[in-house]
């Protein structure tokens, strides 16, 4: 496992702004699983209905 180098040290800085850092709400994400995620779950949703409907109607 790596180690990170940067650890934070200044503790006292964070008691002032607790806020998460600027470069962790700008970082862009090179993985999206959210969005394939989003899809599969409304995909399943849709058919699960349309088995539900098929079978007791």
């Amino acid at each position: 496992m790596e180690q990170n180098d940067k650890a934070e040290h200044d503790y006292s800085h964070h008691q002032r702004n607790p806020g998460p850092s600027k470069e962790a709400l700008e970082e862009k994400s090179d993985k999206p699983a959210s969005r394939l995620l989003q899809w599969v779950i409304i995909i399943a949703i849709v058919v699960l209905t349309i088995i539900i409907f098929w079978h007791y109607y």
